[in-house]
């Protein structure tokens, strides 16, 4: 594994210095995957030509072959091949977008990805305050989860903060980036309030009230419960504050559907749903 990341890093730079794509990577200790799902169903409805990484347990590995364009199951000289072609031919529909899923399976990861891929936006959902995975302690662990933020600076940097976690609502001042924060405190630029499940029009789902620069709209998503309302918190946060219209991007994410065993709505038996 580490000789194919040795293999492919300096191919993965070259490849985003040349093509530039609009890089989005989604960190946090929770709800990461469904977040990064959510974004990227947004900008494939709204401009088109986008890529996701793949969920599989190696972070570095999945952003490699999303930068690429190549599957998990791929051999690792075809993997080497089709950088090359990337590097030293011009790919007219290489994607100007990459929804890129960043987390760690060890210290200094994050960072070591930050030095590779120059990323324009960092979505970060949260810290779990009792799981730390391999890292000693929760300040251990939110470090690592920042370091995606090493070279934020200027207004061209967008950073999305679950506003709700603590952790996170204190780095907002100290960050040189744009910055904005959802969630259910009142103090966040992007609140969501009055959540509760409803049918509507045959169908069930969450509906809540979005209350964004004194405005206040309201929002049913159909099949959406349990924390994936949560991941399109994140999501709305982060296509309004790019995209400036949060009418389209609810009419986007209704084509959301979240991953398996992830809060999906079951049909049981008698007209029974078990989510």
């Amino acid at each position: 594994m580490m000789f194919f990341r040795y293999l492919l890093k300096i191919p993965v730079k070259k490849i985003m210095k040349k093509y530039r794509p609009l890089t989005i990577g989604v960190t946090g200790s929770f709800n990461k995957t469904s977040a990064a799902g959510a974004i990227y169903t947004i900008i494939r409805q709204l401009r088109g030509q986008v890529r996701l990484s793949s969920e599989i347990a190696d972070y570095t590995k999945s952003i490699y072959l999303a930068v690429i364009g190549a599957s998990a199951n791929s051999r690792w000289w075809k993997v080497f091949w089709q950088a090359l072609k990337l590097i030293f031919k011009e790919d007219k529909n290489y994607p100007g977008t990459l929804v890129l899923e960043v987390g760690a399976v060890k210290p200094g990861e994050i960072g070591e990805l930050a030095e590779i891929i120059p990323f324009d936006i960092a979505v970060i959902t949260g810290i779990n305050p009792e799981q730390f995975g391999p890292f000693a302690n929760r300040a251990e662990l939110v470090k690592e989860e920042l370091s995606i933020l090493k070279h934020f600076e200027g207004q061209a940097k967008i950073v999305v903060l679950n506003g709700d976690d603590e952790e996170l609502k204190k780095i907002k001042n100290q960050l040189k980036a744009r910055v904005v924060t959802y969630g259910e405190a009142e103090d966040n630029d992007y609140q969501f309030t009055d959540k509760k499940i409803i049918e509507k029009n045959g169908s069930l789902g969450t509906i809540f009230k979005l209350h964004y620069r004194g405005r206040t709209v309201p929002v049913f998503l159909p099949g959406i419960f349990g924390l994936q309302v949560y991941a399109c918190f994140a999501a709305l946060a982060f296509a309004e504050a790019l995209y400036s219209n949060i009418l389209e991007a609810i009419d986007a994410l209704y084509m959301y559907r979240p991953e398996p065993e992830r809060t999906n709505l079951i049909a049981g038996i008698k007209e029974i749903n078990l989510d």
